[in-house]
């Protein structure tokens, strides 16, 4: 991940009217003035659709996150099944936890992610599973984050060039390659992910309620300052015998997540 954000900035090119010149000096630079004024507003343009897909990716990736650490700790048992109540989302029934508390640390883990995914400042977010008793680490769902090929192609037609019709060139030359995702591929991704989870219980330690509890890292921006109710963490790693499967991943038009789930073999 890197450690700034580039920061593009969008100017017209004018050209200055000399009293002096030909009317038909004066008619090409009304045109060029035209032609760029329609070249800025496509910038323009292509920049909101950017930032709109930005948005619309996190509000995604947010929500998938939300109801995925839901379930992964229904189906682990880390509680019983009466402190959750099921609701159906991406058409199946997915179980939610029902206490206040426990809600109000996953929506403010959901909350402050937001803004990390928005500025690219995140790349890597992993639920642990700890055992009370000993302290030891017995399963961790990581989640990577990266660019998706769309975020990609957008964000070097944007740095290119400073000038304006180069990275307009560039863009439609760019655009072609641009990764469109629907709603529709995107709820098969998640529900082949919930899926996985579910069946995790078949080849997964059974865990007995109560006697594990979980936390939350996310990997950030070593520049980023630590937010309020935040500390910085060791990586709760697997030291014992460990094996690690791979779950389906899913990709926005702006994010794409691989997932893994490692966990101790007894």
């Amino acid at each position: 991940m890197p450690l700034a954000k580039p920061i593009r900035r969008i100017s017209n090119r004018t050209t200055s009217n000399n009293k002096d010149s030909s009317v038909s000096i004066r008619t090409r630079t009304r045109t060029r003035t035209r032609t760029n004024l329609t070249s800025s507003s496509r910038a323009i343009n292509r920049t909101i659709r950017i930032s709109c897909d930005r948005f619309r990716s996190t509000a995604i990736v947010c929500e998938f996150i939300y109801y995925c650490f839901n379930t992964i700790l229904s189906v682990r048992k880390l509680y019983d099944d009466y402190q959750f109540r099921f609701e159906k989302r991406y058409e199946i029934y997915l179980p939610l936890l029902i206490d206040d508390s426990l809600k109000i640390y996953l929506k403010s883990f959901t909350t402050q992610l937001k803004p990390w995914l928005e500025d690219g400042r995140v790349s890597r977010i992993v639920l642990v599973i700890i055992s009370k008793e000993t302290r030891e680490t017995v399963e961790r769902w990581q989640f990577e984050i990266r660019p998706s090929s769309s975020s990609s192609s957008s964000s070097s037609s944007d740095e290119s060039s400073s000038d304006l019709n180069t990275k307009l060139k560039e863009s439609d030359r760019i655009r072609t390659k641009v990764l469109v995702r629907s709603d529709r591929e995107m709820q098969a991704e998640v529900l082949q992910i919930l899926r996985q989870i579910f069946s995790s219980v078949t080849f997964m330690p059974i865990l007995q309620p109560d006697q594990y509890l979980f936390k939350i890292l996310s990997y950030v921006d070593k520049g980023l300052d630590v937010p309020d109710g935040w500390m910085v963490s060791d990586a709760h790693l697997i030291s014992a015998n460990s094996e690690q499967v791979p779950i389906h991943g899913l990709t926005t038009s702006v994010h794409s997540l691989t997932s893994t789930v490692t966990y101790i073999n007894p």
